[in-house]
């Protein structure tokens, strides 16, 4: 039987949370390759550099968040409301972490006095903020990346794209006042932002604009999607043969094209066209968590053990990053339901 999207939209989909929890443990051993090796996985060597298991999975995430945003945006009674909602979904958990950070750096560090010292230890404290600061003096210094926390990266750019809608819905309530508009202006930014993707894959394929272009480009087709969502059927066939067309694409140059293309479709096809997994598990709930403890995670069972492979790294620090995102869940879970009350 082929859904329409708005009819799984209604739902809360555990298939949603197991494929974000899935990604979570992609980014973990597409960063094992980084830490241990100083290189990109497997997926980069069979794409020829043109995308890691990382960006897929962070393809993953940016759809999801632009799809089911939309809808919060639709049902949140204000702009100013809307984004408070998703500062409270994004800051308490980036809090804690950028803090513990600081903290664990002191034990870390190759020298005590000139990391407490050093103004650029009070700089990585912008990262609460969304500024990057990639590096605390003396942590990692060592190792094939000294970056304390690399995922946070991709943070700064999600919060764009929040603004971006928001601003949006604020063109269409303030002047344009046509419920259908919003469509209009999305593809535009959509056909603006594609162009964009083109054009830096051909000048600049491995500029940090590319890596942040294409997952904003996936946002708004998220948010596209939700507005299309009554008119969009669902087949997991259909999206299964998508998903060989572009492990197919793979091969070819036109890799990054097909997964802003192709990818959205293959992502609701099989997450919403299959039937849903009986899971209630909080669990799957934590990719977030993961996500951001991931990083320095693995960096600290490198710099415990120095020669590893990839597939160690993953070993050991999997459910060091599961435990550890657990409890953060479950810190910030009471505090983010006060705030949102």
């Amino acid at each position: 039987m082929n859904y329409r999207l708005e009819d799984k939209l209604n739902i809360r989909s555990s298939n949603i949370n197991l494929l974000r929890f899935i990604c979570a443990i992609a980014v973990i051993i597409c960063h094992s390759y980084a830490i241990t090796l100083g290189k990109d996985d497997f997926i980069s060597e069979y794409t020829s550099g043109q995308c890691n298991l990382g960006g897929i999975a962070v393809a993953v995430f940016f759809f999801l968040s632009g799809l089911y945003v939309a809808k919060s945006l639709e049902k949140t009674e204000s702009i100013i409301a809307f984004i408070k909602k998703r500062c409270i979904r994004i800051f308490p958990q980036l809090w804690i972490v950028v803090v513990s950070s600081i903290i664990l750096g002191l034990f870390l560090t190759t020298n005590i006095l000139k990391y407490l010292g050093n103004p650029q230890t009070y700089m990585y404290l912008l990262n609460a903020i969304l500024i990057p600061i990639h590096n605390l003096p003396g942590v990692f210094e060592y190792l094939p990346y000294s970056t304390v926390n690399g995922p946070l990266w991709t943070l700064p750019v999600e919060f764009v794209c929040y603004l971006g809608l928001a601003f949006i819905a604020y063109i269409n309530y303030k002047w344009v006042k046509v419920k259908h508009s919003t469509r209009i202006i999305k593809i535009i930014g959509i056909v603006i932002l594609f162009i964009a993707f083109v054009l830096l894959q051909i000048k600049m394929p491995d500029s940090m604009l590319f890596s942040a272009i294409r997952p904003m480009l996936v946002f708004y087709e998220g948010a596209l999607y939700y507005e299309y969502r009554k008119i969009i059927k669902l087949n997991a066939i259909i999206a299964i043969i998508l998903l060989i067309i572009l492990a197919l694409l793979g091969r070819t140059p036109f890799f990054n094209i097909g997964l802003v293309l192709l990818f959205p479709y293959i992502i609701i096809g099989i997450s919403l066209g299959l039937p849903q997994i009986k899971s209630n598990s909080k669990l799957f709930m934590i990719s977030y968590e993961m996500y951001l403890v991931g990083w320095p995670i693995q960096q600290i069972v490198m710099l415990n053990t120095r020669n590893m492979s990839p597939f160690e790294n993953c070993i050991y620090a999997l459910p060091i990053d599961i435990c550890i995102g657990w409890l953060l869940y479950l810190l910030t879970d009471v505090t983010i339901k006060k705030l949102r009350r």
